[in-house]
């Protein structure tokens, strides 16, 4: 799978969770756990579908495992589980990124999606 796969798996993904926050938001009674939850998934997958617009290698977690890196290396077909079992950082980790890009980077990537 490649980077423009990714992002866009990421960048649908995100506006899933997104929806499912503002229909949970929208309901009677507000289930706000449930919206906050949801809604936050989504803004860690917009960060990753950005960080991925720059570099795919950007998504490593910092104690990634040889398949992780065998995946985000684009060699996923020799790892049994592929693409399934790839852990990468996590949101909090890629807002940070994100902001260590700077916001002129950030804006463009947004605006790439």
């Amino acid at each position: 799978m490649n980077q423009k796969e990714i992002r866009d798996d990421l960048v649908r993904s995100a506006q899933r969770w997104a929806h499912t926050a503002i229909d949970a938001y929208l309901e009677e009674p507000v289930d706000q756990d449930f919206a906050v939850h949801h809604m936050a998934v989504a803004v860690e997958h917009v960060a990753k579908a950005c960080l991925v617009s720059v570099s795919i290698t950007l998504l490593a977690n910092p104690k990634s495992s040889l398949q992780d890196l065998l995946v985000l290396g684009g060699q996923e077909d020799k790892v049994e589980t592929g693409r399934a079992g790839l852990r990468t950082v996590g949101g909090a980790e890629a807002v940070t990124r994100l902001a260590q890009l700077g916001r002129g980077q950030v804006l463009a990537q947004l605006g790439a999606l």
